[in-house]
């Protein structure tokens, strides 16, 4: 595919990461491509060919370039979500999942657990699972602007789970 530009395997990281999760923040490419600055020209480059696209709030996803390419190669792609609802659960998930690839630790996101002919568990409250130290834990977040009954909520969605010994919630500090 000749597109004006050559792929390298960091950019193809992200695009594989964009297909999985979405977005991800610009701050957090740097764990993909594993410098602090370098990744802002690749960026810059993927999307002036359309492989990603700038999103509000120094975020980025997939460009249509970016699509074909993953479709192309047999990758996963999954919608990008444009529900504002929806938006700050994605973001989180994507932090989560964009600070662990550095260590190696597989995160699983919510969407890729429930399945939709199971009313019971598509409504849950978790965003994803956690292999770690070959144990398995529920993740769950609670981020800006969730009240105590979303934290009940998450409380009461604990209590029922019967299939995890181990939790770990995840909070955005105040401060």
């Amino acid at each position: 595919m000749r597109s004006g530009m050559t792929l390298q395997n960091r950019d193809i990281e992200l695009l594989i990461f964009l297909g999985k999760y979405k977005i991800i923040a610009l701050d957090n490419t740097r764990y993909i491509y594993e410098t602090k600055i370098y990744q802002e020209k690749r960026i810059v480059l993927l999307a002036k060919y359309d492989y990603v696209r700038r999103l509000k709030h120094r975020y980025i996803t997939l460009g249509s370039k970016g699509k074909e390419y993953l479709l192309e190669s047999g990758f996963e792609v999954r919608n990008h979500c444009r529900n504002e609802n929806n938006m700050e659960r994605l973001k989180v998930i994507s932090d989560i999942a964009s600070c662990l690839i550095q260590d190696n630790l597989t995160f699983t996101p919510s969407w890729n657990m429930k399945k939709e002919d199971e009313p019971t568990t598509y409504s849950r409250r978790y965003i994803g699972n956690l292999d770690y130290n070959e144990e398995n834990f529920l993740i769950y977040a609670v981020y800006e602007g969730k009240d105590d009954k979303y934290i009940k909520s998450i409380y009461y969605d604990i209590k029922k789970e019967n299939g995890y010994a181990n939790v770990m919630i995840f909070t955005k500090s105040c401060h």
